[in-house]
């Protein structure tokens, strides 16, 4: 890295990678500007003697010493000035690569002195004179995220109330999850994300004409073994399973140096499911329908961290955990012989938990535009589902059931763009 290096000798700005007694090396780069005025890249650098410069926007008339301590006091004091500009002082050859930085862009210009002051040292504070650290450039921005995800399910996708066949299975199925976000200085800002919608379809069924099927449908008082009769010595029997899925969030964000995302905010769930039974004998007809809703909402956190692997590659991590209040609507009706035979109608709350777990691949197209790809396991708690209504036994009770677990395995690609 190049350093600026003053002469008190000639009173020229000088650039030069290395020092040589008393010899410098000038940068080809540098063009002069104006008198006394030198720019180096994006930077103008204006030569001036230390103990007599004076800031002057705000701070007309003040002087910086030439030492390093006070150097470092006056550039921590400007950190909030609207000027971009850096004054080199000139100092004695012992000190000639020393730089006093004396203002900086603040991380949010709106707001009061004071404030811009704290903000200043976080995110856009100088560094310390001939340090590492120069000043931070906080730039607003929006971005947005657009995946395809694929989602397989792995709960209960093939059962059913019989043992003589089962059901097709879920397929893995595919969503989209969309983020907006912006960050307006270096460090904090919003984002909404939405998920879905993830629709799952399982069936199944039998023709028996000789062999009979039989049902695993258990009656509990006050239902009799009479009041399901129509799903016993069947000759055909078909199920249908239905499920969908999908979110939406707003959170809170936090940055931290373009590596690391800590975001905290409120989730909606929506997980609901269809379970569905047609059975025939030779004298009556049977029909079960269960449907339920999940309605979840509550708080999370969660975290997004980049690890660099190649010059334009990157490793993505993301973790999402939550508390839910699980709002549960049951809606189950057993039909015998044309007849209502049982039910249950429930709406209860439930306390339900989730979290989400990924790492994936990220390619850096442009500075603001990357390709990305990964995988994810998403895992959800205290839900009910449509089948474990019936599955301990119809019905002897008058509540809906919710202490299952929801596991999803997710593929993800899509793209990433800042503007």
């Amino acid at each position: 890295m190049k350093r600026l290096i003053y002469t008190a000798l000639t009173g020229t700005l000088l650039l030069s990678s290395s020092q040589v007694g008393a010899q410098s090396y000038a940068n080809p780069q540098s063009t002069v500007t104006s008198p006394g005025v030198v720019t180096v890249g994006d930077q103008d650098y204006r030569v001036v003697a230390a103990d007599k410069y004076s800031q002057s926007s705000k701070s007309a008339g003040k002087q910086v010493s030439s030492s390093p301590a006070n150097r470092a006091s006056y550039a921590a004091q400007s950190g909030a000035g609207s000027s971009v500009k850096q004054s080199l002082a000139i100092g004695s050859p012992s000190s000639i690569d020393e730089i006093a930085q004396v203002s900086c862009n603040s991380c949010e210009p709106g707001i009061s002195s004071s404030m811009q002051a704290k903000l200043s040292q976080a995110c856009s504070s100088c560094g310390t004179p001939g340090g590492a650290y120069g000043c931070i450039h906080c730039d607003s921005y929006f971005y947005g995220v657009a995946e395809a995800i694929h989602v397989d399910r792995d709960n209960d996708d093939t059962h059913t109330i019989s043992s003589r066949y089962g059901l097709s299975g879920f397929d893995m199925e595919m969503g989209t999850r969309v983020t907006i976000g912006r960050v307006p200085n270096c460090f904090r800002g919003w984002e909404g994300t939405f998920t879905g919608i993830i629709n799952w379809n399982s069936a199944g069924g039998l023709e028996a004409p000789i062999f009979r099927i039989q049902s695993n449908l258990e009656p509990i008082a006050p239902v009799s073994a009479a009041d399901i009769s129509a799903f016993n010595d069947a000759f055909i029997q078909t199920t249908e399973y239905d499920a969908r899925y999908w979110s939406a969030e707003i959170n809170r964000t936090y940055v931290g140096w373009e590596v690391a995302k800590m975001l905290c905010g409120i989730r909606y769930i929506d997980f609901e499911e269809q379970y569905s039974v047609y059975s025939e004998n030779d004298t009556e007809a049977g029909f079960i329908y269960s449907d339920i809703e999940n309605k979840l909402i509550g708080l999370q956190v969660g975290m997004d961290l980049t690890y660099p692997l190649l010059r334009k590659t990157y490793v993505d991590f993301r973790g999402r955990a939550g508390i839910y209040a699980n709002f549960m609507d049951l809606d189950l009706a057993v039909i015998n012989n044309n007849e209502w035979a049982a039910g249950i109608n429930d709406r209860t709350v439930e306390a339900a938990g989730q979290f989400e777990l990924g790492i994936g691949l990220r390619y850096e197209v442009t500075p603001k535009f990357s390709l990305k790809c990964g995988t994810e396991l998403w895992y959800l708690s205290g839900i009910g589902t449509a089948y474990d209504q019936l599955n301990n036994g119809i019905m002897g009770r008058n509540s809906v059931e919710g202490y299952e677990d929801l596991v999803n395995a997710v593929f993800t690609y899509g793209a990433d763009i800042r503007f």
